[in-house]
């Protein structure tokens, strides 16, 4: 009998790269997809102006480009921070957010508040939510919805219910963004509404991370 002879090495490695391929084509179809075209989009670079990089600059830094990166278009959409001849800059890749949404999430550190009638009457903030999602409840329109830790439920809840009738107030950086009269009790899942469809995603990507020391103008190369 013939002696049986092993498949060569770099066989192995293109039957391997082809099986790689194929898997990759059956999940992301050429003609229904946008996500080759974002794979191979052109780089987008923004220019971080007034950034330093001593005290919380680099932190802040960490939590815009895991913003950014969350409004990216494609499923690996990213940013990036990187730093040359003393300027500092923040570079979308495969595939860019829109403009306003990073404009957006770049010019609010972040500090949330939803509460009541009485600016002291703060029913919960950032460290209270668990998850915030984009939620499109009547057709196009977004809405934000938020879903609050146990504790927090349990510190505030009744509360908050005591309230219907009357006025619920979200501010993002002191600044009132919604106003809305309860109508019914809220469990620990809050639809927000009030936003029109980009303040809302933009708005998501803030409230799933954490909040930035300050503000940061982004200047697009």
């Amino acid at each position: 009998m013939p002696a049986k002879t092993s498949t060569p090495l770099f066989v192995k490695i293109i039957k391997l790269s082809l099986l790689l391929i194929s898997a990759v084509l059956a999940y992301f179809p050429i003609k229904n997809s946008e996500e080759f075209r974002y794979f191979f989009a052109p780089k987008v670079v923004y220019e971080v102006k007034g950034y330093q990089g001593d005290g919380n600059g680099p932190e802040d830094m960490e939590i815009l480009t895991r913003r950014v990166s969350r409004l990216g278009p494609g499923l690996f959409s990213r940013a990036d921070f990187m730093q040359n001849d003393g300027k500092a800059f923040i570079v979308l890749t495969r595939g860019a957010a829109n403009a306003r949404l990073v404009e957006f999430v770049s010019q609010h550190p972040g500090n949330f508040v939803m509460r009541g009638e009485a600016p002291e009457d703060i029913w919960y903030t950032n460290t209270d939510i668990v998850e915030s999602t984009a939620v499109s409840p009547r057709g196009d329109d977004i809405a934000v919805s938020i879903t609050v830790t146990d504790e927090a439920y349990a510190k505030s809840g009744k509360k908050v219910n005591d309230n219907v009738g009357g006025y619920s107030y979200v501010t993002l950086d002191g600044t009132v963004i919604s106003k809305a009269k309860l109508q019914t009790k809220l469990g620990k899942s809050i639809m927000l509404a009030g936003y029109d469809n980009s303040d809302a995603t933009g708005l998501v990507a803030i409230l799933n991370g954490d909040v930035m020391s300050r503000a940061y103008t982004l200047v697009k190369m």
